[in-house]
């Protein structure tokens, strides 16, 4: 019998663990899906997504994105190697039993491995296989497919990217962030609240701002805090930088008509940030070790809410606040 949905893993460790507050519903967790201006073509590659190195092995060439090539060098110690192999396949084996049906794949767990297959563009079913051990990834391509599609081909969106940094203890948060006197700034919510017009604000106040992703932002804990990292996934907003730096605070943007900031509950930090981070919707573990170390975040770094319009004064009002 097939498992469909996600199941709510969160809630119920959240209403086990808070003795004063419940939490009733969250959404579903989401894969991310990135958007680049591909570049070069090339068999290997390495790359460093916070203290993370991917060595990439293609049977197949791999058209690069413009935004990925500044992935090439860590931005801090890499600690930990993955190793992932990409071939083209005859035919694309479906695994027996249940499974998860995400939003993007199906999952399956089987004795430590976990197995996901794709669709390609809406159009061709299960044509792409994943499997991730806890060490390396594997990726298959539908032969025939795979020769039509390559340059549509993206591997990001198939590396098990969230479990694989979940495991290196990082966090991938749903977030425009920039950088501002070496710090970084992380605005969060659900999309189209305004979170890129906040980062636009603080560019035209602000000449010395920098982008660090229009998307997405890695979180790792560090020796004296945490600290937000570059990821080359940015959505469709086309900005994303290979840096890290220490963290300025965490802002959960919403929309109003007076400008103010607030604070929030341990419970209410707590569910905006398991709502906006990505988790395997298929793995109970992950949604343990996820929210330990969103406790250990809230514990050591700010989080605000920013009741704000889309107008400057918003600005503002969060820069005394953080500043």
């Amino acid at each position: 019998m097939q498992q469909k949905g996600p199941v709510n893993l969160f809630v119920q460790l959240l209403q086990q663990r808070s003795n004063s507050e419940s939490v009733s519903s969250l959404v579903e967790r989401r894969m991310s899906h990135g958007s680049f201006l591909y570049k070069r073509d090339d068999m290997n590659r390495d790359y460093y997504i916070a203290q993370t190195h991917f060595i990439i092995h293609s049977d197949v060439p791999l058209e690069s994105y413009e935004a990925e090539e500044k992935f090439t060098h860590p931005a801090i110690p890499a600690l930990y190697d993955i190793d992932v192999q990409i071939a083209l396949a005859e035919k694309i084996e479906v695994p027996d039993g249940d499974y998860i049906e995400d939003e993007f794949c199906k999952i399956w767990l089987e004795q430590g491995l976990e197995i996901r297959l794709y669709d390609f563009q809406d159009t061709y079913p299960d044509v792409i296989r994943s499997e991730w051990d806890g060490k390396s990834i594997r990726i298959w391509i539908q032969d025939v497919i795979g020769r039509i599609c390559m340059k549509n081909f993206r591997p990001w969106s198939y590396m098990h990217l969230e479990r694989v940094l979940l495991q290196h203890h990082a966090l991938i948060l749903h977030s425009a962030s920039i950088l501002y006197q070496e710090k970084a700034i992380l605005f969060t919510a659900p999309s189209e609240t305004g979170k890129t017009t906040q980062t636009d604000i603080w560019h035209r106040k602000e000449a010395s701002v920098q982008d660090l992703n229009g998307d997405r932002t890695v979180l790792l804990p560090g020796p004296e805090g945490w600290i937000a990292c570059g990821i080359p996934i940015s959505g469709t907003s086309d900005r994303c930088e290979q840096i890290s730096a220490p963290i300025a605070g965490i802002v959960l943007v919403s929309r109003a008509e007076i400008d103010s900031v607030s604070e929030l509950s341990v419970v209410e930090k707590v569910r905006h940030l398991y709502d906006q981070i990505t988790v395997c919707s298929a793995s109970a573990p992950d949604a343990e070790r996820a929210l330990d170390l969103i406790m250990d975040l809230i514990g050591s770094e700010r989080m605000l809410k920013l009741n704000c319009t889309m107008k400057d004064s918003a600005y503002h009002v969060l820069k005394k606040a953080l500043f």
